[in-house]
């Protein structure tokens, strides 16, 4: 009753969220009113910045774009150009006339470049179609090159710069940043990263990433293939292939990858035990093949023009056979000894998830959504460790085996009322439950840690606009309920009861001329992902190991920033505040007479900083730039300060050159200076990209990219902590040279309706 009542409560509250985009669609006719055949639709800003693009097909076409005032031109062999000023702040649909041109005008051209990167109010939209970024093997390659945007080490992961990691979704449906590679790029339309999401997002998370796919139309199918070949210090290679099928009211799209992946990974560290006169170093080097297969499938039917039913299963499985070489250097007081490590592993890693989803417009501006979702990740790990005693011969120390397990369910309720362009309303509601178990076997001692987790939550979104202001507000409610036990004890590890109450505002104020003025506040929260707060351990070397952290806590972040849109140039300020936030760090366990690194909440992190993007066009030249002032420090009782927090720069340029036909080139660089934060010192880096494309036959794309052209992606960081100073630095495999071929076959069709999210939680898995 309880949850029951949190529910209602909330959705009688008159909050709530809206992006504020807004459908533009028409029907073009002659002057005999016959519907044109084919045509093409352009929206385009006051700067004659290409906004959106719509091809006409038997007289229909339709636009997406926020609230504001455009130019609606439309274009059609052998007829005048129709042009119109829309005012778009709601859903609007032209009846559109077009008249004939004379018979000795055969063509009529119009010439608008499309931007690549679009920054309004604080956010950032990517155009991919068309683009440089469309070239790229993985839709990881193409948020690798994004302002801000950072790739771990290992690849496995993806933050932005101080801002933690980001919610990714497809259109509506969330998924993991590895599904995300399952998607080929060049079905990726644009896209978005929002840096003030609203609380119809899941509220794990500061911002959302969003790509939106290519809308195509007609029956028929559509079949791509690709292949690129990656040169890093190992071949790499990518083959992928997609269906879309169209017919009527079903629609079917697939997709099958097979990637003969070959990992690379190194990094070297070094522990000086103020406390113990201890210091140690070392150096480990791992590398092996990586097969792996990524597939999906996406059914929907059309039970009538209102009632949509859809379902949608992913899978993705990788297996490796890996060895892990450790060289370690261990004084403990006036004893050296040399140690080399080897570790045989055999590693198997399996993710599903598949969905059930029922929508319906009950008008233009009232749509109810119901939605299921069930998710499984399973990992198996097998280990054999040996060790080398001063240059002795490898002994065999210890066996282990580990298995970790999620399987996770949710159901979502949405229902969405546009009543009129000064309220818009939204309310929902979702569940979510989820059980993880963690078995571990070493040198005989068995342990089977069991996790629980339940998360009730629901939301109202109230906004619109009145003169010159638009405005968003929500508040979401979530209750959440933690259970973990070891199988042999009978009381419970970690029970926790937490009712969190999430709010979010933005108010924006257009000026006279057109500029914009944004406030945004939002309170979120983020959840450790499960592996991360399990029992499983990863052993290096005698001295070392990597282990989870089952006394994990939710990161809770205060954000307030203001923004202003001055013509193509963007300014923001913010100012954030972190409770509990999640770093790696290490603790020495004198019992066990080893080294434990894992992630440990910390007390709190502040910070602020200052952004400047300026986008710009000179004659064949386009350049987006972003240049970020910024200011963090991270405070916990155990960790020293040993510096003094001081502001760093980051920058970012990305370059395109429009100088031959059918021909795209561009270059991309960004880095940041040194970074004092209190605890944490970061190194300085500079990375430089460039791709090349050319398209042969209109079917064909052949394409050359080049990433970390100076091997300078080194990540170092120094910190003290526990009493111990960390010296440690990880070299990242992002050297390459990526020869890529793409060809699509079959008729355009429009793409099978995506999954709306149930699950918002999905990153947690792993």
């Amino acid at each position: 009753m309880k949850k029951l009542a949190i529910i209602i409560c909330l959705i009688s509250t008159f909050s709530g969220f809206s992006q504020n985009i807004f459908t533009l669609s028409g029907n073009v006719e002659n002057e005999q009113d016959e519907k044109v055949s084919l045509g093409q639709v352009y929206l385009l800003n006051e700067q004659e910045q290409l906004i959106d693009f719509s091809v006409v097909e038997n007289g229909d076409f339709s636009l997406d774009a926020e609230s504001g005032k455009y130019l609606l031109k439309v274009e059609v062999l052998n007829y005048e150009i129709f042009e119109k000023i829309i005012d778009l702040d709601e859903d609007q649909r032209l009846d559109i006339k077009l008249k004939s041109l004379p018979d000795n005008l055969d063509e009529v051209q119009i010439t608008a470049k499309r931007k690549t990167l679009i920054y309004k109010n604080g956010n950032i939209n990517i155009n991919v179609e068309n683009s440089v970024f469309e070239t790229l093997p993985q839709a990881k390659d193409v948020l690798a090159k994004l302002p801000k945007v950072q790739i771990s080490p290992d690849g496995e992961n993806v933050s932005i710069l101080g801002q933690g990691t980001p919610l990714i979704y497809l259109g509506n449906q969330q998924i993991q940043f590895q599904e995300l590679n399952s998607i080929p790029v060049t079905n990726i339309k644009n896209i978005e990263i929002i840096n003030n999401p609203g609380a119809q997002y899941e509220a794990d998370g500061r911002n959302v990433i969003i790509v939106h796919l290519k809308d195509q139309r007609g029956n028929g199918f559509n079949v791509s293939l690709a292949e690129t070949a990656s040169f890093k210090r190992r071949f790499n290679n990518y083959a992928s292939t997609a269906l879309n099928y169209r017919k009527d009211k079903f629609a079917l799209t697939a997709n099958f990858e097979y990637n003969r992946l070959h990992h690379w990974e190194s990094n070297q560290s070094e522990f000086t035990l103020l406390d113990e006169d201890i210091y140690s170093s070392y150096n480990v080097v791992t590398s092996a093949p990586r097969p792996q297969i990524v597939s999906g499938l996406n059914v929907s039917y059309d039970l009538d023009e209102d009632i949509k039913l859809s379902t949608s299963i992913n899978f993705r499985t990788h297996s490796e056979d890996f060895p892990i070489e450790t060289e370690t250097f261990l004084k403990y007081g006036f004893t050296s000894t040399d140690i080399l490590t080897l570790t045989q592993n055999n590693g198997e890693r399996n993710y599903l998830t598949s969905q059930l989803n029922f929508s319906k417009s009950f008008s233009e501006n009232q749509n109810l959504f119901l939605g299921g979702q069930y998710s499984w990740y399973g990992q198996d790990l097998q280990t054999e460790i040996y060790n080398s005693i001063n240059q002795q011969e490898y002994q065999f120390s210890g066996l282990r085996d580990q298995d970790f397990g999620v399987k996770r369910g949710s159901m979502r309720v949405d229902y969405e009322n546009k009543t009129s362009s000064i309220f818009n309303i939204a309310l929902g509601a979702n569940l979510a439950l989820a059980k993880a178990n963690a078995f571990t076997y070493i040198n005989s001692e068995t342990k089977n840690y069991g996790y629980e987790e339940s998360i009730y939550a629901s939301y109202a979104d109230l906004s619109g606009n009145f003169k010159n202001w638009d405005y968003r507000m929500g508040l979401r409610i979530e209750e959440s309920q933690v259970k973990g036990n070891y199988e042999q004890e009978q009381n419970l590890v970690i029970d926790r009861n937490n009712l969190n109450w999430l709010p979010s505002i933005q108010l924006n104020y257009t000026l006279e001329n057109e500029n914009t003025l944004s406030l945004n506040y939002k309170r979120s929260l983020q959840r450790p992902n499960y592996s991360n707060a399990s029992s499983i351990r990863a052993y290096l070397n005698p001295f070392l190991e990597f282990s989870g952290n089952i006394n994990l806590r939710p990161t809770y972040t205060d954000e307030v920033s203001l923004n202003y849109q001055w013509k193509n140039l963007s300014f923001e300020v913010g100012y954030y505040t972190e409770k509990d936030p999640v770093y790696y760090s290490v603790d020495f366990n004198e019992e066990m007479e080893r080294l434990i690194m894992s992630p440990n909440n910390l007390e709190g992190e502040n910070g602020m900083y200052l952004e400047l993007a300026a986008p710009i066009t000179y004659k064949f030249l386009t350049s987006t730039n972003t240049l970020l002032l910024a200011y963090s420090e991270t405070m916990d009782a155990a960790g020293i300060q040993a510096f003094e927090a001081k502001p760093f720069l980051y920058y970012y340029s990305h370059n395109e050159f429009d100088i031959i036909p059918k021909t795209q080139f561009a270059i991309n660089f960004w880095g940041q200076t040194t970074r004092y934060e209190g605890i944490y010192k970061r190194n300085s880096m500079f990375v430089l990209g460039a791709s090349f494309s050319r398209t042969f036959f209109e079917k064909l794309q052949v394409s050359l990219n080049f990433n970390d052209i100076f091997q300078q992606m080194n990540y170092g960081e120094t910190y003290q902590i526990n009493h111990i100073y960390t010296n440690s630095l990880f070299f990242a495999d992002g050297q390459e040279i990526a020869i890529g071929l793409k060809y699509s076959f079959g008729k355009n069709i429009k793409d099978a309706p995506l999954q709306k999210n149930v699950d918002e939680e999905l990153d947690r898995i792993k």
